[in-house]
C-alpha cells in the first residue's frame, strides 16, 4: 500500500486555508504537512476465532466391563471391523476390545450417535467426552468411536453468521488452505455446519478458526476512525476538500479495522485526523 504525504502550503504563514463540509466547517488547516495514504479496494476476509466441537456420524464402542483402559491404536487411525482397539485392565484380569465396524478410531464418545440432521445428533448438549488412555471406565460405558461417515458436523458457539448465511469458510492450521462447509442449523448461540473434507485436521480439537464475513473496502488503523454526529468513519480528500465518510468497521486485530467501502475505486484517508467543530482553528492533522 503506497504511503504519502501531501503538504498544503500557503503563501503567507498568517494566511489559513478554510475547508468545507456541506454547510458545516471541517476546520482550518494551518501550512503544516497533512498526512495522506492512498487506499486500494478490495475484498477483505474478517476472521474469528471460534469455540465448539465436531460432531461425527459412526458407531460407539463398549467396554464391556469396568476397568482400566489402555488404547493400542493411536487415535485419528483407520481400523477394520474387529481390530483390537483397546485392553480394558482390572487387576489380574484383561478384556479386549475389538471394533464394532470399519472407519477412523476416535477416543471419545458422544451421547448420541444417530446420523439426521433433524434428529438428537444435531444437539448443543452433544460435546463429545475425552476418553483419556489408562483412565478408568466402568461396566458397558462408551470408550470411544468408529467414524463411519467422511461427512461430519462443527458446532461453533456464539458465531454470529445469520440465517441467510448458506456456508462458512474454515481457515487450517497452515494459515493458507481453507475448506467450506454448509450451515444446515442455527440453534440459538450454535450454529451446526456440515464438513466433507479435512476430516483428520477437525478430530478433536475445540477451536477453529472461521471467516466469518467479507466485505469490499480497506484496512485502516484504528487512531484513523473518526466520529461526527454519533457516526463512524473516516476522513478522505475527496476532490480539492476533506469530507467525512461514513462507514461500517469490523474489527481486525487489536489496533486495525475493516472499513467497508463500496462506491471508491480508491480512496485518499487522512491519518490520524479528528472531525472538527465548526470555525475551530487547528495547527494540521
Amino acid at each position: 500500500m503506497l504511503k504519502k504525504l501531501v503538504s498544503f502550503f500557503l503563501a503567507f504563514c498568517s494566511v489559513f486555508f478554510f475547508i468545507t463540509f456541506g454547510k458545516h466547517s471541517v476546520g482550518f488547516i494551518k501550512s503544516n504537512t497533512l498526512s495522506i495514504k492512498s487506499e486500494n479496494i478490495s475484498k477483505i476476509s474478517v476472521e474469528e476465532d471460534a469455540k465448539g466441537f465436531s460432531i461425527f456420524a459412526g458407531v460407539p464402542v463398549y467396554s464391556r466391563a469396568a476397568g482400566r483402559i489402555a488404547f493400542k491404536v493411536q487415535p485419528g487411525s483407520f481400523v477394520e471391523k474387529g481390530a483390537i482397539v483397546g485392553i480394558l485392565m482390572n487387576g489380574e484380569s484383561q478384556n479386549l476390545i475389538d471394533s464394532p465396524a470399519s472407519g477412523i478410531f476416535l477416543n471419545y464418545s458422544l451421547s448420541k450417535y444417530e446420523n439426521k440432521i433433524d434428529d438428537v445428533l444435531l444437539d448443543p448438549n452433544n460435546e463429545p467426552n475425552l476418553v483419556k488412555d489408562r483412565s478408568y471406565v466402568e461396566s458397558n460405558g462408551i470408550i470411544g468411536s468408529v467414524i463411519t461417515d467422511n461427512n461430519f458436523y462443527v458446532c461453533l458457539k456464539g458465531i454470529k453468521v445469520g440465517d441467510s448465511k448458506k456456508y462458512l469458510t474454515f481457515l487450517l492450521s497452515d494459515g493458507i488452505s481453507e475448506t467450506i462447509g454448509t450451515v444446515v442449523r442455527i440453534d440459538g448461540d450454535y450454529t451446526f455446519v456440515l464438513l466433507k473434507d479435512y476430516i483428520n485436521y477437525f478430530l478433536g480439537k475445540s477451536e477453529f478458526r472461521v471467516i466469518i464475513n467479507a466485505l469490499k473496502g480497506i484496512i485502516v488503523d484504528n487512531k484513523n476512525i473518526v466520529k461526527k454526529n454519533g457516526k463512524n468513519g473516516i476522513l478522505i480528500v475527496n476532490g480539492n476538500r476533506i469530507s467525512f465518510f461514513e462507514t461500517k468497521f469490523i474489527p481486525i486485530d487489536k489496533s486495525h479495522s475493516a472499513a467497508e467501502v463500496n462506491n471508491y475505486g480508491s480512496l485518499l484517508v487522512v491519518e490520524n485526523g479528528h472531525f472538527l467543530a465548526e470555525n475551530e482553528i487547528i495547527g494540521g492533522f
